[in-house]
């Protein structure tokens, strides 16, 4: 059975692929008033013109704030805070691009600038975290 989901006529898919998170129609017209399912993170590009770059737009929330960027926009990313033990880069509200937004408390003031900002690098010296720089 098909079902007209597009703004032109042209545009027919069947029911499954309709609110399954991905563009069929070429105009995102078969996404439109879709939510996620439950137990799933909506990512901001989900409902935006050209949708979410290379997912479907919904993610399991175990995938939220692990530095990785499942939507595509860095959505699942923001805002999310480390653990304790945890150094949160500056970069954190911009998502990091190419980096994990927390990293490890021994990678701070290591020489290595592992937050791709500097952050973790910066305003170094003396005893840090137990070790003589």
């Amino acid at each position: 059975m098909r079902y007209f989901a597009g703004v032109t006529p042209t545009c027919t898919v069947v029911k499954e692929k309709v609110c399954d998170g991905f563009d069929d129609c070429l105009d995102r017209s078969d996404e439109k008033g879709c939510s996620c399912p439950k137990h799933t993170f909506k990512c901001a590009c989900f409902d935006s013109a050209v949708g979410c770059p290379f997912k479907t737009g919904c993610i399991t929330i175990y995938a939220l704030c692990n530095g990785i960027n499942e939507c595509g926009d860095w959505s699942d990313e923001q805002p999310c805070k480390c653990e304790k033990t945890s150094f949160q880069c500056h970069c954190h509200d911009s998502g990091c691009p190419g980096h994990q937004p927390c990293i490890r408390s021994g990678k701070v003031c290591d020489g290595v600038d592992d937050c791709g900002d500097g952050s973790d690098e910066k305003n170094c010296s003396g005893e840090v975290f137990g070790l003589l720089r």
